[in-house]
């Protein structure tokens, strides 16, 4: 008969991989450390860069989606003009697409008119600070007209939208013609100018972070820096947002670095958050000024790993080490690198675009967009120096073959044990055909036996490792 409490406590590992990104899904381990993999960088970056007339010193990735019906990458990038003023085309919504997603064509959309031609890709011209963020697609729109929903930010400053600061919406039903939201607009008021939304497949809403600031530890006791921070926010239709909650603050440790009596110390400048496996996922944006603090515009960034389970309470992974560090001096992306919500599998890895800048925030210099590269499930690792040994918490599937992604220079074996902990016959480590070498899919196997054949009950898994890292495993 099925143990009830442990039916009751077990995790649902239906349809996802067990990522090892934080202790969810492990009872016990021993003999292994948890390993941060910073990302490569795609060797064609920078991937995004002015190319055509309306493109002039800055190209910024808002949003990358692959559309399942063509199978082609679909791009919304905004373009920056360096002393616009109160001119529209100061910042301008455009549109690319591609077949790998990393060659990009500009197509001609024929909406707006740019220098006498509307042979461009300009998606809308509403104001001069129209800084588009993020595209997201309603999984189920109250009408086709709100098949897309974009994002910006505006400091209400413009003619066209005095006193409305904050995030303004637009919407389309197919990513190219887009209506403006003015009646409803802002969405979100006031806040700040980074903003990051996504649809939340786990919990069917909207969520996203909002860049604000707040008065926090200063050079002694009683002062504060102005410090940017981000709250968290979510919507059931993306229109109307529950107000704006900061749950991550930086802490003594971010500012561990720091001579604050000269100025420095750490902001958090964003973070898109994307869901993976079950799992949210931030690319935080930490900011580290430089000084003089009365400025508060001068530094260098970069990203660290952070994870949650609900969205608000996060963990900082890896020590605080960066998942993606900043370019060498000259390149595109030594001053700052800025994560965006465009964060895919592709194949065997994952892709994060992102935007570099050259040189330091408050110089900042031609922006470029970039690919951060990871082997798939390849954020954070277990790792044996020796032998080591973990085994997850029960867990419910329904799939039929066990799967790993694995790097083993000794090698790995898994047994199988039913909701008692004991091991099922059969699926012992000594029956178990190593797994050895360095693969991203590797079926399990106990001599000629592939197939787990459990169905209806929880089950746990031990996993022997020797001299290598596990990104994760799944029952298929």
């Amino acid at each position: 008969m099925l143990n009830e409490e442990c039916s009751a406590r077990a995790s649902d590992a239906t349809g996802r991989r067990i990522l090892f990104l934080d202790d969810h899904d492990l009872a016990a381990q021993t003999g292994l450390s948890r390993v941060l993999h910073a990302a490569s960088k795609h060797p064609a970056n920078p991937v995004l860069a002015p190319e055509k007339p309306w493109e002039q010193e800055h190209t910024y990735v808002s949003s990358v989606l692959r559309d399942a019906s063509t199978g082609r990458y679909r791009l919304w990038y905004c373009v920056l003009h360096e002393g616009g003023g109160s001119d529209p085309s100061a910042r301008l919504p455009c549109y690319a697409e591609s077949d790998d997603g990393v060659h990009w064509l500009r197509p001609s959309l024929g909406l707006v008119e740019y220098q006498g031609s509307k042979d461009n890709s300009i998606l809308w011209q509403r104001h001069a600070e129209d800084l588009l963020a993020c595209v997201v697609v309603h999984p189920s729109p109250p009408s086709d007209e709100y098949r897309y929903l974009g994002y910006a930010y505006d400091y209400g400053r413009s003619p066209a939208y005095l006193d409305k600061d904050g995030t303004l919406l637009a919407h389309s039903p197919d990513g190219i013609h887009w209506a403006d939201d003015r009646d409803l607009n802002p969405v979100i008021w006031s806040w700040a100018d980074v903003v990051y939304f996504l649809w939340d497949p786990l919990k069917r809403r909207f969520f996203g972070t909002v860049k604000n600031y707040l008065s926090l530890r200063g050079p002694t006791t009683g002062d504060a820096f102005l410090r940017r921070v981000f709250g968290f926010t979510e919507s059931t239709d993306g229109i109307h947002w529950t107000q704006p909650l900061i749950t991550l603050l930086p802490d003594e440790v971010d500012d561990a670095w720091a001579d604050r009596h000269q100025g420095q110390f750490t902001q958090f400048y964003g973070m898109p958050v994307a869901v993976y496996e079950g799992v949210y996922i931030g690319f935080l944006q930490v900011f580290r000024m430089t000084g003089p603090a009365a400025a508060n515009n001068d530094g260098y960034v970069h990203l660290e790993l952070c994870t949650s389970r609900d969205g608000y309470h996060w963990t900082r992974v890896g020590d605080r080490t960066p998942i993606l560090v900043r370019g060498a001096a000259g390149e595109f992306d030594h001053g700052g690198v800025y994560s965006t919500s465009a964060f895919l599998t592709m194949g065997d890895n994952l892709w994060l675009y992102y935007n570099g800048q050259p040189q330091q925030h408050a110089i900042g210099g031609p922006t470029r967009g970039g690919i951060a590269v990871w082997r798939r499930d390849g954020l954070v690792s277990l790792h044996a120096d020796g032998d080591g040994e973990f085994v997850t918490v029960p867990l419910w599937t329904a799939g039929e073959t066990l799967h790993v992604n694995a790097n083993v220079a000794g090698s790995l074996a898994v047994e199988v044990l039913d909701e008692h902990g004991r091991i099922i016959p059969g699926y012992e480590l000594a029956r178990c055909t190593p797994v050895t070498g360095d693969t991203t899919d590797t079926r399990v196997c106990w001599g000629e036996r592939s197939r787990l054949a459990l169905v209806h009950r929880p089950i746990s898994l031990r996993v022997r490792l020797s001299h290598g890292d596990i990104y994760s495993l799944w029952v298929a």
